[in-house]
């Protein structure tokens, strides 16, 4: 009987998530958007503030990296207080491309831009020309730590700010594909946002486990190397060209990339299941300034996935079951 009702709730933890997911699509479907504009287009209803970082790891300390988060002001300005009002906010780490800086991210107003949507934004600071992989890697798991402690810190400025249960990784360029091999390293970022991926030797894009959203521009030199990446990932994966955009993410059609990854960090950060009609339901499919190509779990998939995890529940009832009477008969023959 005990063994009856684990494997009924093991079934519905797993499929009412799904079937819930299958609801909002056609939930979705039904609100028409225009099909050449996002809800995130632009700067969002919230004014940032700005602080530098100094981080401290196991490669020693990291200078030049910048937050900006959600902020009380009347103008996007360094070390505001902040704005709790929907606090916690989900946050994501975002790196730049070679030759990039944290700083010119922020002063750009990229990253303005995007936490004004109300999103908490850790820009690190690396110089590609010394620093590995590994180490690049680990800095983005010391930002993370970093933004746990200061969540946690009373009287801190980012003090219950930071949505800690999972965070996001961005990043453009070199960055791009950098941010893959953090969220293989590092099993707190629940999804990635390569833009333009660069340098194929930074990881191994068949680790990761969590859901991955590649852009790209039509006028990119980098087309082939992102496509060839979203081949390499495992499903739920997308793929998203922005017609006419290079490899630079400032402008307007830079614009779109980054909107884009924000509504992505809503939907599997935020568990904001409203967005996933920009996600991959009708409105980013009809949305004429891109191609989109995406690859989700089939339902046979994620019935499959039930029926294995059902299997392991019962296989590990059985084993124990039979511990339990072999220990009864070494008992008895004891006697």
């Amino acid at each position: 009987m005990r063994k009856t009702a684990v494997l009924v709730v093991a079934a519905l933890l797993f499929t009412v998530p799904f079937f819930t997911s299958l609801a909002e699509a056609k939930t979705e479907g039904r609100q028409k958007q225009s099909a050449a504009s996002h809800p995130m287009d632009g700067y969002g209803p919230f004014i940032t503030g700005s602080m530098n970082v100094t981080l401290t790891g196991a490669y020693g300390t990291m200078t030049g990296a910048v937050v900006v988060y959600p902020a009380n002001g009347t103008t996007h300005r360094w070390d505001l207080p902040p704005n709790r009002t929907n606090a916690p906010y989900p946050a994501f780490t975002c790196t730049h491309g070679l030759g990039g800086t944290a700083l010119d991210w922020r002063n750009s107003g990229l990253a303005i831009k995007m936490a004004s949507w109300g999103f908490v934004v850790f820009l690190p600071q690396f110089d590609f020309s010394v620093q590995v992989p590994d180490e690049i890697a680990a800095w983005h798991s010391a930002a993370l730590d970093w933004l746990v402690t200061k969540n946690a810190t009373h009287g801190d400025t980012l003090e219950g700010m930071v949505l800690t249960s999972s965070f996001g990784a961005m990043g453009h360029s070199r960055g791009g594909r950098i941010v893959i091999a953090a969220a293989e390293n590092d099993t707190r970022y629940a999804a990635v946002v390569p833009i333009a991926p660069a340098n194929f030797s930074y990881s191994v894009p068949e680790k990761l486990i969590v859901p991955v959203q590649y852009e790209v521009g039509t006028l990119d030199p980098f087309v082939p190397q992102t496509y060839a990446l979203y081949n390499r990932s495992s499903a739920p994966k997308y793929l998203i060209i922005i017609n006419g955009m290079t490899h630079s993410v400032k402008g307007v059609l830079g614009d779109i990339a980054l909107t884009y990854g924000l509504s992505f960090f809503e939907y599997y950060i935020a568990h904001n299941y409203s967005w996933l009609g920009w996600v991959y339901g009708d409105n980013v499919q009809q949305d004429t300034r891109i191609v989109f190509i995406y690859e989700i779990p089939t339902v046979i998939e994620h019935v499959a996935g039930i029926f294995a995890i059902a299997g392991c529940v019962a296989l590990c009832f059985s084993i124990a079951k039979q511990k339990r009477k072999k220990k009864v008969r070494t008992v008895t023959s004891c006697r």
